[in-house]
């Protein structure tokens, strides 16, 4: 072979290497993504379902103690938004406020209110804009495995919440039937002024224990409605607060607070259909008039609507008592008390079992109940079964 035709052998071969090693590379690459894309999915479908979610206490980072209420709003909004998905156990705001500054890790959190997985965040308001920052936590392994943040104008609030809402549900598979996404997703633009008059008024009856206290959270409300009478969530939190009213260790006149729980509940449902909470005060009054038709079909629609409202179970089961079905009241009750699981559902239960002539169970769960007795909803107790 002639010099110069063994050199362009020589060449050709050489320059056909780095081909071949880039070819092998990619091979190989192609390989490897494959394979942790396959791990990735196994290891998805290999984890548990969510079927349980807890929404902590948003954190207010705007350094001003005085905004609080509005991170304590966020929070509330959140699981009422999410509570509407029948695919969901989303625990309650009474259990969940009890870890509010908490220094329990979130494992610990999760295994007490029994949840697969935990959202947590933060608030941040600055003039007429709000950021909320929102991740998920898986509970079994404290691995974030979502986080976005929003930064929406104020009189858009309702939105932000429901697209923190939607990207939870999304996130964790849930299964969201037509209707619930239409619920989740319903929006409107409203004053900053107004809601922040609303989320003053939740914030002051959820504190208070007393008289002054609710009243104080009444005269939010209503400058609320002042300001825009078509806003259904401050009718309800009205109805709310007269519903507080109206109980003996307040000490208003219960015909007079009913008789407003009844018309301000109607009003926000002439509004908006679809607000659960104002049909399970309609089914509480009815009760307490021993309206025993009506009372029961509001409880069913307000659990059609939000199927993780314990007030509303704990109402049924009283509800259930009063008829003579004791077992399935107990069942109500004990459902309620997976939604609400360190709140004060032990007086329910207590109530039931001691019906059931089960006194020592009875005796026990009294002496667990202890979140604070002091709060008018914590003493309501059943509701009278006759005249």
């Amino acid at each position: 072979m002639p010099r110069d035709a063994e050199k362009q052998g020589i060449k050709a071969i050489l320059g056909t290497r780095p081909r071949l090693v880039l070819g092998a590379l990619a091979v190989v690459a192609l390989f490897a993504v494959s394979y942790i894309l396959i791990r990735d999915r196994m290891g998805d479908a290999n984890r548990p379902k969510i079927k349980s979610l807890a929404v902590l206490p948003l954190k207010n980072l705007s350094g001003d103690p005085s905004q609080e209420y509005l991170a304590d709003g966020m929070t509330e909004a959140l699981i009422g938004r999410l509570a509407g998905i029948h695919d969901l156990r989303v625990v309650s705001r009474t259990s969940v406020m009890r870890f509010k500054d908490t220094s329990l890790s979130v494992p610990e959190i999760a295994k007490t209110l029994r949840v697969d997985a935990v959202v947590e965040g933060s608030v941040m308001r600055e003039g007429t804009r709000i950021r909320v920052h929102a991740q998920l936590i898986r509970a079994a392994t404290d691995e974030h495995f979502w986080s976005e943040t929003y930064d929406r104008d104020l009189q858009d609030v309702l939105t932000l919440e429901s697209d923190v809402a939607q990207s939870v549900a999304r996130k964790v598979e849930a299964t969201v039937t037509g209707e619930e996404h239409a619920r989740l997703s319903a929006a409107r633009s409203v004053s900053p002024e107004v809601y922040e008059n609303y989320l003053k008024g939740q914030f002051t009856l959820a504190k208070t224990n007393s008289r002054a206290g609710v009243e104080e959270s009444i005269g939010y409300f209503e400058e609320a409605i002042k300001q825009d009478p078509t806003f259904a969530l401050a009718y309800v939190g009205l109805a709310n607060a007269h519903s507080d009213l109206s109980t003996v260790f307040i000490g208003a006149p219960p015909a007079e607070e009913r008789a407003k729980v009844m018309s301000e509940a109607q009003k926000a449902l002439e509004l908006d259909p679809g607000l659960a909470e104002a049909y399970a005060l309609l089914a509480d009054v009815y009760q307490e008039l021993w309206r025993w038709t009506e009372s029961e079909a509001e409880y069913r629609r307000a659990l059609q609507l939000n199927p993780s409202d314990a007030n509303a179970h704990h109402g049924l089961a009283v509800w259930l008592l009063c008829q003579g079905r004791t077992d399935e009241a107990l069942a109500w009750a004990q459902r309620g008390r997976e939604l609400d699981p360190i709140a004060v559902s032990g007086t329910d239960i207590a109530w039931i079992l001691f019906h059931a002539r089960r006194y020592d169970e009875a005796v026990r769960e009294l002496r667990g109940v202890s979140t604070r007795p002091s709060h008018p909803r914590s003493r309501k107790g059943p509701r009278n079964c006759r005249p």
